[in-house]
């Protein structure tokens, strides 16, 4: 079987009209990723944290950017997400010097302060895996932590994971500093 009777091609006969199209290749490149409308990166190529947050009615933008701002986070980037009636809100923020973890608990825990005034009790819809592991192991509900904290910490983290499925943590890393980023719900 022959594909190509005759093999012999002068390559060299188009090199610069080659160059030419290579060169504008790379710059055509170069503009994505520097120019005005850069590639929209994700926290696995940018680094940071990247929240999904669901409310009960529609969320106002500008006062979650302002929330957000006071709290020292002014450069995080806030946009709806989905479909207009599930009401959810994306939320990036930026890998910080110094303080790569804990932007999950910073963004959630200054929304609450301001959205969700007056609530008591504890939100299974917030909670990580995490969270409710410490919740569980302190609560002891089911009186298994006179066999040691290791039996009552295996005994809790199946029930955890089975009540948070969705939350779990996703890492990014940005040179040798990683920031966790996580899935929330919120019924704000």
């Amino acid at each position: 079987m022959e594909l190509f009777r005759d093999t012999h091609f002068d390559f060299m006969k188009y090199r610069r009209f080659w160059i030419v199209v290579s060169f504008l290749l790379v710059l055509g490149g170069v503009y994505a990723v520097f120019g005005p409308h850069r590639l929209n990166l994700g926290i696995d190529f940018a680094g940071g944290t990247q929240v999904t947050l669901g409310f009960k009615q529609t969320p106002d933008l500008d006062r979650i950017r302002g929330v957000l701002k006071r709290e020292g986070m002014g450069a995080a980037e806030i946009q709806r997400f989905g479909d207009p009636k599930a009401n959810q809100v994306i939320v990036k923020t930026t890998v910080n010097k110094g303080n790569e973890e804990g932007s999950l608990e910073k963004v959630t825990a200054a929304l609450n302060r301001e959205l969700n005034q007056g609530q008591t009790g504890f939100d299974l819809n917030q909670a990580s895996s995490d969270t409710l592991i410490a919740f569980l192991l302190q609560a002891d509900p089911d009186k298994v932590g006179a066999q040691g904290p290791e039996a009552a910490r295996a005994h809790y983290e199946p029930m955890a994971a089975a009540i948070s499925p969705c939350w779990g943590s996703r890492t990014s890393a940005r040179r040798s500093a990683a920031s966790s980023a996580g899935r929330a719900s919120s019924p704000w």
